[in-house]
C-alpha cells in the first residue's frame, strides 16, 4: 500500500505500454521479456494459455509471468480495455476506477507529453560540471 505500486501479478488481466524498454522494472518489464521488437507500444494479455516470461516485476527479485497473448499498440488506434469492473492503474500511482456500465479505451499517441531522460540529464549535467563546486 505505501506507494500503490502493484506487485501482484494475479491481480493484473491486461498490461497497455507505451514503449518496450529492456531496462524497465515492474509491470513494464513483463512486456520488454517478451520476444517481440516494436516502434510503438504491446498490449499484453496475461494469464495460462500462452507463454511464461521470467521478468523483474519487483526491484531486485525476478517473477515468472504467465502471458496468454500478446499484440503490437499502434499509434492513434483506440483499443478497448476487456475489463468489465474494476481498477485501471497507471503509471505514476494513478489509478481509475471502472464500474459495470463504464467502459474504457486507451490510445497510445506518438506526439504525447515531453519527457525529461533523467539518465541523459544527469550525464550531460556531470560533463557540464554541475556537480562540481
Amino acid at each position: 500500500l505505501g506507494a500503490r505500486a502493484i506487485w501482484d501479478v494475479d491481480q493484473i488481466e491486461e498490461l497497455f505500454v507505451s514503449g518496450i524498454y529492456p531496462t524497465s522494472i515492474g509491470m513494464a518489464s513483463i512486456a520488454a521479456s517478451l520476444p517481440v521488437a516494436s516502434e510503438g507500444g504491446l498490449h499484453v494479455t496475461l494469464g495460462t494459455g500462452g507463454i511464461v516470461v521470467s521478468a523483474p516485476v519487483t526491484p531486485g527479485m525476478f517473477s515468472d509471468v504467465p502471458v496468454a497473448s500478446w499484440s503490437a499498440l499502434p499509434f492513434d488506434q483506440p483499443m478497448t480495455v476487456s475489463l468489465a469492473s474494476g481498477t485501471i492503474a497507471v503509471d505514476g500511482e494513478r489509478s481509475v476506477v471502472i464500474h459495470p456500465h463504464e467502459r474504457a479505451e486507451v490510445t497510445l499517441v506518438q506526439n504525447g507529453p515531453r519527457v525529461v531522460s533523467i539518465d541523459r540529464a544527469l550525464a550531460e549535467a556531470g560533463r557540464a560540471g554541475a556537480f562540481v563546486r
